[in-house]
């Protein structure tokens, strides 16, 4: 009985390994033939060196992880920071359609009622308020405590239209340099403000000699007609009567 059952044994064994050998030569030339149809040249040889072929997949491992086509967190978070241009650039960007006159340096006294300057209207301001530089009267006397401010009214070499009361016309003897040469000027007394001495120049000239700085000024009588058209302006024309 147990020969009998050693025969079976052997005889299943030798079955089984008759199948997978047959199993074998079948995949064997399953592949032979799926070679023949690619053609001699599958698979490619590999040209890459070992080191090379390894630096190569890490590369390949790290784009999987990091595509390139996602975007950086920097750009993902809110909208680009631009930087604050410096004051030099500002008051470039909004300078007198002459290129000559541009706010340069600071005056470095204190200016008297009745003098004209340059103001620098570029940086700070937006429009309807002026927005360039203009030539300007000063009407406030030097304050205590207050050694950098001055006010000031924007003249105009173009007529308002219409005038109003608020509107002071004046004749300048002798004019501004140019170009602001017209001996008639308008003070837009309406438009009265407060600025820093930053903000003021005087008149730059071209001489035979060289460059000089000079000023224009306005009489008493001028100034005076200037602070009533300023009342005006706001609204307190009732007060004009007590004026010096």
């Amino acid at each position: 009985m147990s020969l009998k059952m050693a025969q079976c044994c052997t005889v299943a064994s030798a079955s089984r390994r008759l199948s997978c050998r047959a199993l074998r030569t079948c995949s064997t030339a399953a592949r032979a033939s799926a070679a023949i149809d690619r053609g001699p040249w599958w698979p490619p040889p590999s040209t890459e060196r070992p080191a090379q072929a390894e630096g190569n997949k890490r590369n390949r491992a790290k784009q999987t992880r990091f595509p390139a086509s996602r975007p950086s967190r920097k750009r993902t978070i809110g909208a680009p920071i631009l930087q604050e241009p410096s004051a030099r650039t500002r008051r470039n960007l909004h300078l007198h359609p002459n290129p000559t006159y541009r706010i340069c340096m600071a005056l470095t006294y204190h200016p008297k009622a009745g003098e004209i300057v340059l103001c620098d209207y570029g940086t700070g301001f937006i429009s309807p308020e002026m927005v360039k530089i203009r030539p300007v009267v000063i009407v406030s006397p030097r304050l205590r405590h207050r050694n950098n401010l001055v006010a000031v009214v924007p003249l105009s070499t173009t007529p308002p239209n219409p005038a109003l009361p608020h509107h002071c016309s004046i004749t300048l003897a002798p004019p501004l340099p140019k170009p602001f040469d017209n001996p008639q000027v308008w003070a837009k007394c309406d438009m009265l403000a407060t600025v820093s001495l930053a903000r003021l120049d005087r008149f730059r000239v071209r001489t035979s000699a060289g460059r000089i700085y000079v000023t224009g000024s306005v009489s008493a009588g001028q100034l005076r007609d200037i602070r009533c058209a300023i009342l005006q302006g706001l609204g307190m024309g009732s007060l004009t009567v007590n004026l010096p």
